[in-house]
């Protein structure tokens, strides 16, 4: 094989790497989730990961300051949300009867690309409809990723 040819596998491969890690967008939290811009790309319905991006770990409290954007959101798009959390019920029941958002919940974790499936059927969405907001590479970023979902990165807050 000649040189160049292997270079150019070589910074291929490293590209289509990175692009599996790298969110579409990042943010500070939800509050700059810019609403046109999502409309204008033909997204339909938001997968919300729970724990510290809207809710504080492990409890079914979200903070005062993302509250208002978050109903915003939930107005113009169809929402859904998962965590990889697996105990828990009551939470999840409380936040579904506090937030009005269906809870995903599944043994099979992110970042496998069953839990965003199953919130694309409860959405009635597709991939390219679809955006994935999460504060972690690792599960959240990458399982979108690998179906094509747009995925925005926020700061997880504590």
């Amino acid at each position: 094989m000649k040189r160049h040819a292997i270079f150019n596998l070589r910074v291929f491969s490293s590209i289509f790497r990175r692009s599996i890690f790298m969110p579409n967008n990042s943010y500070k939290d939800i509050n700059d989730i810019d609403i046109l811009l999502l409309k204008k790309k033909g997204i339909k319905g938001i997968i919300f990961d729970i724990d510290q991006t809207l809710f504080y770990y492990r409890t079914s409290e979200m903070p005062k300051h993302i509250r208002k954007k978050f109903f915003e959101l939930q107005k113009n798009f169809k929402c859904c949300a998962v965590s990889n959390y697996y105990k828990g019920r009551e939470r999840e029941k409380e936040i579904e009867n506090k937030y009005k958002i269906t809870v995903i919940r599944s043994k099979i974790k992110k970042p496998d690309p069953l839990p965003y499936r199953l919130c694309m059927k409860e959405m009635e969405t597709k991939n390219n409809e679809t955006v994935m907001v999460g504060n972690c590479h690792i599960t959240d970023i990458i399982g979108a990723n690998l179906l094509n979902i747009y995925t925005i990165k926020i700061k997880s807050f504590m």
